[in-house]
């Protein structure tokens, strides 16, 4: 058996030592962020972003979020509001329903 990555002998691609080290295409860690996933913290809240130092993809929205065609702000993929009531992405909204009971179960 032959490895397809390093070259070597005795072991499978899926086992090899230096396959992560090979196959990894991401720019070096810059060690400001989570290594594995290439997140941040957004402002001290518990929203992520990408880092902007390291994460191969930096410059792209993340998948559930667009650029609204009108005003150009980033939003949400489901958001179709106006647009001066856009969700503010990363923030939790209020439940409004007055059937609903969570917002008793929070107090």
């Amino acid at each position: 058996m032959k490895c397809t990555v390093c070259g070597d002998t005795g072991h499978y691609a899926a086992a090899c030592p230096v396959a992560d080290d090979v196959l990894d295409t991401r720019p070096p860690w810059c060690q400001q962020c989570d290594q594995r996933t290439r997140l941040v913290a957004l402002d001290g809240r518990d929203a992520l972003k990408k880092c902007p130092n390291c994460h191969p993809s930096a410059q792209k929205p993340v998948g559930q979020h667009r650029r609204c065609p009108i005003c150009r702000r980033s939003i949400y993929q489901w958001d179709t509001s106006d647009c001066e009531s856009h969700q503010e992405i990363g923030k939790t909204l209020e439940c409004k329903r007055e059937e609903c009971k969570c917002h008793e179960q929070a107090a």
